[in-house]
């Protein structure tokens, strides 16, 4: 069964800041992300910067504003009964103080009061107003109270200064949304966020996610071996599935780091990312990680074979060249002989004999798990989607057709299911 939930409610309140026009982008970015359970709850003055029409066309749902709106009495209590998450995109000093203090004086601050769920803040404001001991208190309280504050941006601010109290992107706003949803235990969700006030003074968090507390190690993308200093031996590797890994695990409480070559996927926010060319430079980096990872998912398309003599000036074009070349170190099975607790999963890329060369390949590598895919014309690299084989270590076989999503999830799930009890 998926526990991806596309139709978990979300509230989104939108005080009056002059970034309030990026909650319209936010809407849409999650309704693109399959999300479409999405009410709002605007400020009164923020509607004299948006109109509440642009909403209600969006969202297809009236936004709240009216506390004492004719036909919704007892309405903040409606509006927040059935979300999972509370997104205040942006939140301004202003709400943010009145939240801390318990003040509900306007239809989202009473839905503040009203909800039961988690409750997501995004502040934006001019930089000298964040740094204020008034704000950093009224911050801080939030989070004892039990909400998760995602730290604003340094940069250039619409009222003229520069510093730290924009909004971020889009896509990081509706990636913490989104792994707000699937965190069970909001407190695994404080490993993600890039700030945490006060943390020295919390208790202990209890996970309930199943791989809270795991770190996830996950190559990706195609590697890139130069020929001369212009030319190079790559492959069509976009870097989805390691991507769609990424946010699996993550959604499952596990911190992921993705250390990936060339890609066209964009990897979520709350993943740390490692960008390498070679493979040479991706066997440095996993080395590194290697030893504090918990599961460690070789999904990047490494290449075999590395020219042998590498020129450092562009090789003039001739009738003929031939290439002299030579294997690249496996980092798969080099790992395989030195893990230890890691659970080590790779994937098998096959034009044929799929079931064989995996099998193969999951003996020869000391693997957990193989992944056994059809690649060739218009499969895999490229491809929205999977076909064939997970092969586990006791001989067992799973075969499978699913998108690179799917895929993602349902490797996932075994892993947490086969090997820590989730």
């Amino acid at each position: 069964m998926s526990f991806i939930d596309y139709s978990a409610g979300i509230l989104i309140g939108v005080s009056s800041g002059i970034a309030c026009y990026k909650s319209i982008e936010v809407i849409r970015e999650l309704q693109k992300r399959g999300y479409k359970n999405i009410e709002t709850v605007l400020t009164k003055n923020t509607v004299n910067f948006l109109s509440p029409n642009l909403f209600e066309a969006i969202t297809g749902k009236k936004p709240y504003i009216e506390v004492f709106e004719e036909g919704r009495l007892l309405s903040h209590i409606k509006a927040v009964e059935d979300k999972k998450v509370f997104a205040i995109v942006p939140a301004t000093a202003n709400i943010i103080g009145k939240l801390a203090n318990g003040i509900a004086d306007d239809f989202l601050t009473t839905c503040y009061l009203a909800f039961k769920g988690k409750t997501l803040i995004f502040p934006s404001m001019n930089a000298n107003m964040y740094e204020h001991s008034a704000t950093k208190r009224n911050l801080f309280q939030l989070q004892e109270d039990g909400c998760y504050v995602v730290s604003p941006e340094e940069g250039y601010l619409a009222c003229g200064y520069e510093g730290k109290g924009r909004l971020p992107d889009i896509e990081t706003i509706a990636d913490y949304i989104e792994l707000f949803l699937h965190i069970k235990d909001s407190e695994t969700f404080k490993q993600f966020i890039t700030i945490n006030l006060l943390e020295e003074d919390k208790p202990k968090p209890k996970p309930k996610d199943p791989l809270a507390g795991k770190k996830v190690l996950i190559t990706s993308g195609g590697t890139v071996e130069p020929i001369d200093s212009v030319r190079v031996i790559t492959n069509r590797s976009s870097g989805t599935m390691g991507k769609e890994l990424a946010k699996m695990f993550s959604f499952l409480g596990a911190k992921v780091t993705v250390i990936t070559g060339n890609h066209t996927a964009r990897y979520p926010a709350y993943a740390d990312v490692i960008e390498v060319k070679t493979v040479e430079e991706m066997y440095r980096e996993v080395a590194v990680k290697f030893d504090e990872s918990d599961i460690v998912i070789m999904a990047a398309a490494v290449s075999d074979f590395k020219v042998k003599n590498y020129s450092s000036k562009k090789i003039k074009k001739k009738s003929n060249l031939t290439l002299e070349l030579e294997k690249t170190i496996d980092i798969l099975e080099t790992l395989g002989k030195t893990k230890k607790h890691q659970v080590l999963i790779g994937f098998a890329a096959e034009t044929d004999n799929l079931l064989e060369n995996g099998e193969d390949k999951l003996k020869r590598k000391n693997a957990d798990l193989i992944v056994a895919n059809t690649v060739g014309e218009n499969k895999g690299f490229g491809d929205r989607n999977l076909s064939g084989y997970f092969i586990f270590k006791d001989g067992r076989k799973e075969e499978f057709s699913l998108s690179k999503p799917e895929t993602a999830e349902r490797i996932a799930e075994i892993v947490a299911r086969e090997f820590f009890n989730g």
